[in-house]
């Protein structure tokens, strides 16, 4: 059990540095919009995706450099994403980051 937790401490420590946004994906302020995307965005429903773009959630910009502050058990990401001296805080699929392992 030690072995696996100080695995995965190393394991999100590295990819903690270093990660960058890919363009395509969704992010939301908050976890519980995050996850009410990606339930209407499965289900292709589009009135549902452009009602969450409307309330709290937007298109992923590419490239942008980012750290991961947590890790949920269904694969989203809080992070928080660097754009010149400003900062913001979201929500993202960790499929919409790239170069996590550099």
């Amino acid at each position: 059990m030690r072995t696996m937790i100080f695995v995965m401490v190393v394991l999100f420590t590295s990819i903690a540095h270093g990660a960058k946004l890919k363009s395509g994906n969704w992010a939301c302020h908050t976890e519980s919009q995050f996850q009410e995307m990606m339930m209407v965005s499965a289900g292709k429903d589009r009135r549902g995706i452009a009602y969450m773009l409307k309330h709290g959630c937007f298109a992923v910009p590419g490239g942008v450099q980012a750290s991961i502050l947590r890790v949920s058990a269904h694969g989203a990401m809080k992070i928080v994403a660097y754009t010149g001296d400003k900062t913001s805080i979201m929500w993202v699929h960790r499929q919409a980051l790239s170069d996590i392992m550099k």
